[in-house]
């Protein structure tokens, strides 16, 4: 994707634009006052995609962050995420954790609401109570975190509202092909969390060439190739001068042979925990 700038976004199904880059607000730091000055931070540098969750306990700090920032509501992108121990206290628990997160993040609506992790035999159930929030204005786009095919398919045997995002992990050693491809097909955007391998791939060779190249980090390059794949990055950082360098990809341009190389790491290697086997 040639053209692209930091203010660069792209049209989910439903016609609702989402950047191409984000902040992750997930471990930044435990404190609120701390949180809302890492955001700051960030929205300073020019990120306006904020992506939390209940789980990640940084709701107050991105509301805090965004409300003193001094820019309107709407030049934001807000997302944030039902954790499955809520999902699996039905469809009350669900809106009450919805509206808890609202008055976390000072505002009516977000855009972007997604299930943090599917449990077994709720997804349908927890899918028609995101569709119910999506009609009812206060959430501009829903979809599913950390998920197998096998769950879409679940989902779409039945849903009224095509998902509009898989938010999951997406970087260099882990393309995540098989959901990937599977979303383009249906036109489902593809989000990237773990986008530079928590840092896996500090010291790979190639991107170091890379990165040498065009006078970049590593992990600008890795970012750079995951917007010119079409996908949402989303890294994280509490350093300054990390999340400044996390947003500055825009002066330069992979050539197609570079992100072929960079494609060619790709060995499916999962570093997150496995969707099917979890506790919470």
């Amino acid at each position: 994707m040639s053209n692209l700038t930091i203010d660069s976004t792209i049209m989910l199904n439903n016609r609702v634009r989402i950047p191409l880059i984000g902040f992750g607000c997930a471990e930044i730091t435990p404190w609120a006052s701390e949180q809302e000055r890492i955001i700051r931070t960030a929205i300073d540098a020019g990120y306006r995609l904020l992506d939390t969750a209940i789980a990640y306990e940084t709701e107050h700090g991105v509301g805090n962050a965004w409300r003193n920032s001094g820019i309107d509501r709407e030049k934001f992108f807000i997302a944030t995420k039902v954790p499955p121990g809520t999902i699996r206290g039905g469809r009350k628990e669900i809106v009450r954790s919805f509206e808890q997160s609202l008055r976390n993040l000072r505002t009516d609506y977000v855009d972007l609401y997604l299930i943090h992790w599917p449990p077994q035999g709720k997804i349908q159930e927890a899918w028609e109570i995101l569709e119910y929030l999506y009609y009812s204005g206060r959430t501009r786009a829903i979809g599913i975190s950390n998920l197998n095919r096998r769950h879409w398919l679940e989902v779409m045997a039945t849903c009224e509202v095509m998902p509009h995002v898989q938010q999951d992990e997406f970087h260099p050693y882990r393309m995540n092909e098989y959901n990937r491809i599977f979303c383009e097909q249906h036109n489902i955007h593809f989000e990237a969390f773990s986008p530079v391998a928590r840092g896996l791939l500090r010291e790979n060779p190639i991107l170091k060439q890379l990165a040498e190249k065009y006078n970049k980090n590593t992990f600008q390059i890795i970012l750079r190739w995951d917007l010119q794949h079409g996908v949402t990055a989303i890294p994280r950082s509490s350093n300054p001068k990390h999340i400044a360098d996390n947003i500055d990809l825009y002066d330069f341009e992979l050539t197609e042979e570079e992100v072929a190389m960079i494609d060619s790491l790709n060995k499916e290697g999962q570093i997150n925990r496995d969707i099917d086997n979890f506790n919470f």
